[in-house]
């Protein structure tokens, strides 16, 4: 049997909080990347919107609550506010892949959501227990 001596893999407690900020910060930079986009309007998105059929006001309603999802996720204590943060930026992720599956996008415009939810889903599942709710 292999023992691993490496305090930095994902098999240690350590290496888990390592690879939970890790696929946190990587939410958190693509929701706060997302929300600017969406409060300013930013020109491509507004046309990805029009694009997938939503209303160019959508984007503001999404600006908020990817703000409200960055202060859930990174704010320490809360775990109930966290688990409706992980959930709704699920939704996000799934329902823009659909979209984009929807209206004939090809691979490249819909791996980008794929990938994020999964990537959120490592971040839910290694997050340490004074993140997650108790029974």
């Amino acid at each position: 049997m292999l023992e691993n001596n490496n305090i930095n893999s994902p098999a240690t407690p350590r290496g888990r909080l390592i690879a939970y900020w890790i696929t946190t910060g990587i939410i958190a930079l693509q929701v706060a990347a997302g929300a600017y986009f969406d409060l300013t309007r930013f020109p491509v998105f507004s046309k990805l919107a029009a694009h997938l059929g939503y209303p160019v006001y959508l984007l503001t309603i999404l600006g908020v609550l990817r703000v409200l999802a960055l202060v859930a996720l990174l704010a320490p204590r809360f775990p109930r506010l966290k688990e409706w943060a992980y959930a709704g930026l699920f939704f996000e992720y799934t329902l823009a892949l659909v979209s984009h599956v929807t209206v004939g996008d090809g691979a490249n415009a819909w791996i980008s959501p794929l990938l994020f939810a999964g990537i959120l889903m490592l971040s839910w599942y290694l997050r340490p227990i004074s993140r997650k709710l108790q029974a």
